[in-house]
């Protein structure tokens, strides 16, 4: 009897053939997991796979293969849709974190997914712009502050008006507190006509410059019901050549410089105007300037520059 309860209380403790502690003693030893810099490398630490050893462990899985067929993954992503820009290209010179005001859940398919983060109240301007020596159009841009106590990404805007969808538009990163300027196309009710009227002469020692004034006249007519703010932009011409002058001679009313600088692409000459057209009328501006030649030379193209 003594015998028999040894032995059961040998293998109550395991040491026995198929006790508790030898399963312990076949089991591998736990990983010793030692402070490194490594393991904050986040885009190099993987989860173990279901069906592995490593299951539910995470784990280091160094080298540049993995690297190379991640960013390949990632190359092979659909193609964002048009408009869309890299946050770390158009950004400008800030970091900022988004909130969204409620949970969001979005898919792991490689797609392109809209979050809703948030919304806000503002109040738009409606204005007008028209670039006179480019074209005849006028186009309609609603004007408004950033609502948000955070900047606005680069990317494509959706324009409603009464719930209907009017327009999609591309806007460039806005700062907080800054102006929202996005496009509704060309407006029909208003237009614009521009006229220029040229008179060459001769003048220096012996006539040997020629001199060519232009007089530029722009009217703009509309057909709106309500009087309507134009940005009208226009230019003089430029040159760098030596014996070339172009010298401005005055403007009705008097314009302010315009270089175009806060969109990115710098102008030389520009001329900008705002003109109040009252509904269903005309208003007008006009300015003029000079261009000196040598008489033994010609303009490429002819000498009237409007």
């Amino acid at each position: 009897p003594k015998s028999a309860g040894l032995f059961a209380s040998a293998r109550s403790l395991g040491m026995g053939g198929g006790g508790p502690l030898a399963d312990e003693a076949q089991s591998p030893p736990e990983p010793v997991v030692e402070p490194s810099d490594a393991w904050l490398d986040y885009d190099g630490l993987t989860m173990g796979a279901p069906d592995g050893t490593r299951r539910g462990r995470l784990g280091r899985d160094g080298g540049d293969a993995w690297k190379a067929q991640r960013d390949a993954a990632v190359r092979a992503l659909e193609t964002p849709p048009a408009g869309v820009h890299d946050p770390m290209v158009s950004r400008g010179m800030f970091d900022y974190r988004y909130r969204a005001e409620g949970l969001v859940e979005v898919p792991s398919d490689g797609l392109t997914h809209r979050v809703p983060l948030g919304a806000g109240d503002t109040t738009p301007t409606v204005r007008w712009r028209v670039i006179a020596c480019e074209s005849a159009d006028v186009f309609r841009e609603v004007e408004l502050r950033n609502p948000f106590d955070a900047p606005l990404l680069a990317g494509p805007v959706d324009v409603y008006v009464d719930g209907s969808l009017l327009v999609v538009a591309s806007i460039q990163h806005i700062d907080r507190g800054g102006t929202l300027r996005v496009g509704m196309g060309v407006d029909e009710r208003l237009r614009a006509a521009r006229n220029v009227r040229a008179k060459e002469d001769t003048a220096g020692l012996l006539g040997g410059d020629t001199v060519i004034d232009h007089t530029v006249s722009i009217e703009l007519s509309s057909a709106l019901g309500s009087p309507a703010l134009v940005e009208l932009i226009d230019r003089l011409p430029v040159t760098d050549e030596k014996h070339v002058e172009v010298t401005p001679k005055g403007a009705r009313p008097e314009p302010e410089r315009f270089t175009q600088a806060e969109r990115g692409a710098a102008v030389r000459g520009g001329l900008r105007w705002e003109v109040i057209v009252p509904a269903g009328g005309r208003s007008a501006v006009e300015f003029s300037y000079r261009l000196t030649i040598p008489s033994k030379n010609e303009i490429v193209g002819g000498n009237r520059r409007g």
